[in-house]
């Protein structure tokens, strides 16, 4: 990533996301349980305009669902959590997996097909 001096603003010029103090921190989590068919994408998408990130959320063919976030550190976990402890379709997460990605290239948060 080509950042200004320790920690300023700067681009990562292959997703070219920009950034500006913080860490970027771009997550892929796989949930598991019964989160298809229970308002699962919806309620992410809603949880999402609370925060700073951006990515989308799609369903799997093999029944999980699978969510990319992006943003800040802080508000990614944040977003995260308040997603798998207390949401309204929290309990209907049996495991969450997640994984370090790539930024992904949009912008705001959307529900994927």
């Amino acid at each position: 990533m080509a950042a200004g001096a320790a920690g300023g603003p700067g681009i990562d010029e292959a997703s070219a996301v920009v950034w500006v103090g913080g860490v970027m921190m771009p997550k892929r989590v796989i949930y598991e349980g019964r989160v298809q068919g229970v308002g699962f994408r919806y309620t992410c998408k809603d949880i999402a305009r609370g925060y700073d990130v951006t990515g989308g959320v799609r369903n799997l063919a093999d029944g999980t669902v699978e969510l990319v976030a992006c943003g800040e550190a802080g508000e990614v976990e944040d977003f995260l959590r308040e997603i798998e402890e207390d949401s309204a379709v929290s309990h209907h997460i049996k495991s969450a997996r997640a994984e370090d990605v790539e930024p992904p290239g949009t912008t705001g948060f959307q529900i994927l097909r």
